[in-house]
């Protein structure tokens, strides 16, 4: 008995700002439990750790430390 069970329909965007240990251990989570489609998740982080992890998924991965100057428009 191996089916998933997707909890709730999403239909927004999920941006991960950082990667660390907990984001690399959700991000499994969130799609294993929430019905979306990996071009709707982004991560944006200052380092290259989890890089190969989000690859593995198809997420997008942005490394880019968010300044003051910078995060509105990195964020749109």
């Amino acid at each position: 008995m191996n089916h998933q069970v997707r909890h709730v329909k999403f239909s927004g965007r999920i941006i991960m700002v950082g990667f660390g240990c907990v984001g690399q251990a959700s991000l499994p989570l969130i799609l294993r439990h929430i019905d979306l489609e990996a071009h709707q998740v982004t991560i944006v982080t200052a380092d290259e750790r989890g890089h190969d992890e989000a690859s593995q998924f198809g997420i997008a991965f942005h490394c880019l430390a968010l300044t003051r100057d910078n995060f509105r428009q990195t964020l749109e």
